[in-house]
Formats: structure tokens, sequence, C-alpha cells
């Protein structure tokens, strides 16, 4: 493992929303850029295998893990003890998150125990719900980053919470969705229905991605769920210069588990395709 930092910060001045990340240093005595690390729904970024994906990018570059300020992780880092904030998780907040984390990088502001990571070269890296999330960053913000990388990508945000599930949130103001791992039931208020009625235009990805200017490559596991396969093959069939690279016997999480029960032949392989996609980006 190399240099490790935390950091944390409120995102505004009642301090109810926090900002809690990782910054691991890169091993090399020039880091070559630094890449952000985005969680997707229901994860938080010591889930799994963050920390080791982090570890290894963190050869060239450095690398920031974070937690979305309403994700549901608190204190704990690892629980679910925040089910308030996770029920009012809005994808226009996540992306108000990423947007002031990566202006904190940008100016040399984390507050940090250490060197501020370089900001010559910023590189978004999501998964599911972040690989989404900072597609739409890129569209809207083109000039802040330098490439994107998604790992099994979300394209169409309703698909998270499927139709039912919105129309219920929407009738009776809160729905609930079961965790799989801890057996929480999780709320899902109406200010996130609200948010992807109010943002549909710019929540299209698909409709939107002919406007992207900066480098895309889809990290794809050919067993991840179909309706995300099908979405990436949508943004291609718009944008045949998109780089999707499919990754051999990988589900949704390259076959990791939380906690980390070590690494896996297509987790590994999606690190490699990372670093070289990371590597092409100009």
């Amino acid at each position: 493992m190399g240099d490790e930092r935390s950091f944390q910060y409120a995102t505004n001045s009642a301090e109810t929303r926090i900002i809690r990340g990782n910054i691991h240093y890169a091993s090399a005595n020039q880091p070559q850029g630094t890449i952000v690390i985005i969680h997707g729904f229901k994860g938080f970024k010591d889930w799994g295998m963050f920390p080791y994906v982090a570890d290894r990018l963190s050869a060239q570059y450095d690398v920031i893990r974070f937690n979305l300020s309403r994700n549901g992780v608190g204190e704990s880092l690892t629980e679910f003890d925040e089910l308030e904030q996770f029920g009012r998780q809005t994808f226009s907040g996540d992306l108000e998150d990423l947007g002031a984390l990566l202006e904190r990088v940008r100016t040399g502001n984390l507050p940090l125990e250490g060197r501020q990571p370089t900001a010559d070269r910023l590189v978004l890296l999501g998964h599911s719900r972040g690989g989404g999330e900072a597609i739409l960053w890129a569209l809207d913000h083109p000039d802040t980053v330098h490439g994107v990388i998604s790992w099994n990508g979300s394209v169409r945000f309703t698909d998270i919470f499927g139709e039912t599930g919105l129309q219920e949130i929407r009738e009776r103001g809160i729905a609930y969705t079961r965790n799989a791992r801890t057996g929480q039931m999780m709320p899902l208020e109406r200010v996130i229905a609200d948010d992807l009625e109010q943002n549909k235009a710019r929540f299209h990805i698909t409709e939107r991605i002919t406007e992207l200017r900066v480098p895309l490559a889809l990290i794809q596991g050919d067993q991840d769920y179909r309706r995300l396969i099908e979405g990436s093959e949508q943004l291609v069939e718009r944008r045949p210069d998109i780089e999707w690279i499919s990754i051999a016997g990988g589900d949704h999480t390259y076959g990791a588990k939380h906690p980390f029960q070590g690494t896996t032949p297509a987790l590994d392989a999606a690190i490699e395709a990372t670093l070289k996609a990371v590597g092409d980006i100009r």
C-alpha cells in the first residue's frame, strides 16, 4: 500500500451534508494525473473493491475515493447509519458534491495533512450510478475534466427505481427499497422523483451523448445486468468513437464482494483496462 490520507468537510453551512474521502498518493514521483472514483447506488467509498482499486491505480496516479454526502453512510464509514440522508439522495445533489470536490482539487483546497492532489489532469471513474453521473458531469462541464471511465455505468437513472417504484414515491411521498446485504428498508423520498422529472432532458444521457467533448471509455462485465449492457449499446450506436471494453466473466462488481474477500480475474482485468484507457487520455 502507498501513502494514503483521509479528509472531511461540510458542503453546506448547516454542516448537514458531509464529504468524507481518502486520497491515495501516486507511488510515482511525478503523478500522471488524478482519478476521482464515484461510487454507485447503495455504495460507499469503503465498499468491497474500492480501496483495492484505488491502491492499484495509485501506482501512477493520485486517486480519490469519497462518499457522496447523502449516500447514507456516515461516521461509521461502513454502515448505513444516515438513512434520512439516503432518502433525499438526488442525482442533482450528487453532482453538486462532485463539482464541489473537483473545485477543491483544482484550487488545491482539500483539507489534507499532506500535499494536494495534482490538478493537471482530472479523470472521473464512476461505477454503476456513479458511471452515469460521471458522464453527465462531463456533458455539463466538459472544461473541468479530461476524460471519463464508466464501470458498468447507468444510462437511464429512472431504471434504478423502476416506474412502479417512482409512481409509489409520487403517490405516497415515500417508498422503501430493501438492501439485500444488510436487510435494511431504505427510504426514498419524493424529492428524488421530483429531481428526475424536473431534469428529464438534462439527465437523458443517451440523447445527449453526441454532445460529449471528452474521451469516454465504457468498461463492462459481460455478465453485467442486461439493461446496463443495452444502455452501453445505445451510447456506442450514437457515438462509435466511444471505447467499449468487455470484461470476460465480469458481473456488476467484477466478482468483488463486501467485505472484500480478495481480487478476482475480472476485477484485475477491469483495472488494467482502466489504466490503459486513462493512459490514452490526452
